[in-house]
């Protein structure tokens, strides 16, 4: 009988162990695996957004956006790591730059420059379109 509640009380300590781990790291945003916070949405979904977009601008001075979308899947995987770009050193932007022009076809050769743009947009409450409502220059990276 000894080993039965014995069996109990470990039982009972792991679970509640376990459980209190999985709380903690809901609780404090913690993602390591294998813990999760949990995430359901990898953004906050309101009225307003921040969105950083890559801008080259070719020879002649037009510009082409970068876009990530889900056709492409090496900008999907790696369009999150627009953030860091600024922060790396210069010979890393142009590399990471030129992967991503490579990924959404377009001819690094021909590029001039590229900005990495953090831009805000509102979404009209009557329309419901998104119209822009500013623009800052993260970072401009030279090729």
């Amino acid at each position: 009988m000894d080993d039965v509640v014995r069996d109990r009380t470990v039982a009972r300590r792991v679970t509640y162990s376990v459980l209190a781990v999985l709380v903690l790291a809901a609780i404090t945003q913690v993602e390591i695996w294998p813990i999760t916070a949990y995430r359901l949405f990898s953004v906050v979904r309101t009225g307003t957004q921040t969105t950083l977009e890559l801008v080259a601008t070719d020879d002649a001075g037009v510009d082409h956006h970068v876009r990530v979308d889900t056709s492409n899947p090496v900008l999907v995987t790696t369009g999150r790591q627009y953030a860091a770009l600024a922060d790396k050193p210069v010979a890393t932007q142009r590399r990471m730059v030129t992967a991503w022009l490579e990924a959404s076809d377009l001819d690094p050769t021909t590029i001039d420059h590229v900005r990495l743009v953090r831009a805000t947009r509102a979404m009209d409450p009557d329309t419901y379109r998104w119209h822009e409502t500013g623009t800052e220059l993260v970072v401009e990276v030279d090729l």
